[in-house]
């Protein structure tokens, strides 16, 4: 989906659970804006959510889960 269906997936309440890709694809800035305004909870989660937190939650979001993978090669295998 292109991120300007963003407004008729989003609910209008509860938790919004948002990967790294948000980071990426700089639409972030657009969900927290919609978090103030629909009153939602956003949880970014994702291995390329690996930032410090501090920022984030300065920001809004509510709670940051990101990886460390010890194994590269198994998390190969596994994505594979």
């Amino acid at each position: 989906m292109p991120d300007t269906a963003i407004y008729r997936l989003v609910p209008k309440k509860g938790t919004l659970i948002v990967t790294g890709a948000t980071l990426v694809n700089d639409i972030i800035d657009m969900i927290l804006v919609m978090e103030i305004k629909n009153g939602y909870k956003v949880i970014l989660v994702d291995p390329t959510a690996g930032v410090h937190p501090k920022p984030l939650f300065e920001k809004g979001i509510y709670a940051v889960a990101s990886m460390h993978p010890i194994n590269v090669e198994e998390v190969i295998k596994i994505i594979s």
